[in-house]
């Protein structure tokens, strides 16, 4: 005689443990750890709606960022310049790559195609 007891427990282990070998790890998510830039630098204006945005915008997502106020330092202003070529904030400069003179929606965007 068969304990059926023991067959139900066998019978149902061997069913997870399938379920268990179709599951798969999910990608990279956008916030992970390892996809966080190690370096952030905005140059921003005073008064700025853009500048605001993109401030915003970082501190929603909980971006680390050094702010650069381009009309009082006028290092930061000249380092805009030879980054971007232009004069309008707000810049972007995130380990190397730069975006100039942006609102939030364009720096969604770039943000997702350069996979901070």
């Amino acid at each position: 005689m068969v304990n059926k007891g023991y067959v139900c427990v066998q019978i149902c282990t061997i069913a997870e443990q399938k379920h268990i070998s179709k599951r798969r790890e999910p990608p990279f998510s956008y916030n992970s750890e390892s996809m966080k830039p190690k370096k952030t630098r905005l140059f921003i204006k005073p008064f700025c709606p853009w500048c605001d945005e993109a401030m915003d915008w970082l501190d929603e997502r909980g971006i680390r960022y050094e702010q650069l106020d381009v009309t009082a330092d006028r290092t930061a202003r000249d380092e805009m310049l030879e980054l971007t070529g232009q004069t309008r904030a707000p810049s972007i400069d995130v380990d190397g790559k730069i975006l100039a003179d942006f609102g939030a929606d364009e720096l969604e965007v770039w943000w997702k195609e350069n996979q901070f």
